[in-house]
């Protein structure tokens, strides 16, 4: 059997499909209350920032999509942008196998949702097509 890969730098692909976020958040969670004496082998680390890293990346293309469809001088579009920008540098950065390195791949996440359920939130509800009027009957 042979294994594809599909090469998507722009996440068109992934664009169309809903993130499962329930077990990324409760990852990021479960890190966070890690204590900081926490001895998980770096392997495992590594594989977690992976995770977290993989899933942020997803998470910051809905939240830019939002972003640019926000007026150029509204406050929520500059605060999304600089929540972008840190998310940007600190996922693009090498992560050592540490779970210091975790945690802050979880703050991002953690950050990027909370920017998302912003932006969803503030989105003028949809609306909804106009019923038909009934003639009298």
């Amino acid at each position: 059997m042979t294994a594809r890969v599909a090469y998507d730098p722009h996440g068109a692909i992934y664009a169309r499909l809903p993130l499962d976020r329930k077990p990324y958040l409760l990852l990021a969670k479960t890190v966070l209350a890690l204590d900081a004496s926490a001895d998980l082998p770096p392997d495992d680390c590594a594989q977690i920032t992976l995770q977290l890293t993989g899933h942020a990346n997803l998470v910051a293309i809905d939240v830019r999509r939002l972003c640019n469809r926000l007026p150029e001088n509204s406050r929520s579009r500059a605060l999304t942008e600089t929540v972008l920008a840190d998310a940007t540098s600190r996922l693009g950065t090498p992560a050592e196998p540490t779970v210091d390195a975790i945690k802050e791949r979880a703050q991002v996440l953690r950050g990027l949702y909370e920017r998302l359920d912003r932006l969803t939130s503030d989105r003028p509800p949809a609306v909804a097509p106009a019923e038909r009027s009934r003639s009298p009957a």
